[in-house]
């Protein structure tokens, strides 16, 4: 009985590894570092990257949370949903924040990234 157990186990193990090992994809013409670096779009350059980004906002599709952590960098603002859903916000245009306010977080204009239970991203919104 401990045999057949041990076995799905490391196959879980195994599949884990694998999946947390995927490489994340490059963005046609996205600079990524620029999207990171413009926290809450205060300096603009998110409002520069939309395009390129609505481009390519379909290769997200799919990928795991890590991923997008790579791509574009921790969010503005995060939101845990029921079932194991997460949210994450990016900012694309000046908003409260950049004068020292705390901006409504649902606001927007905003990047919103729906990740599923499995943290996989199911969905890519951009409100105007």
């Amino acid at each position: 009985m401990i045999l057949p157990t041990l076995r799905l186990g490391i196959l879980l193990f195994w599949m884990l590894g694998l999946a947390s090992c995927q490489e994340t994809p490059q963005l046609t013409d996205f600079d990524s570092a620029q999207w990171k670096k413009d926290k809450f779009a205060c300096a603009g350059l998110r409002q520069a990257l939309l395009p390129q980004f609505e481009k390519n906002r379909e290769k997200l599709i799919g990928l795991g949370q890590n991923q997008i952590l790579t791509l574009l960098g921790k969010p503005d603002f995060a939101e845990l949903y029921q079932r194991g859903q997460r949210y994450y916000f990016y900012y694309y245009k000046n908003n409260k924040s950049c004068q020292g306010e705390k901006p409504d977080p649902l606001a927007g204009p905003w990047v919103r990234v729906r990740f599923d239970a499995l943290d996989r991203v199911s969905e890519v919104i951009i409100n105007p």
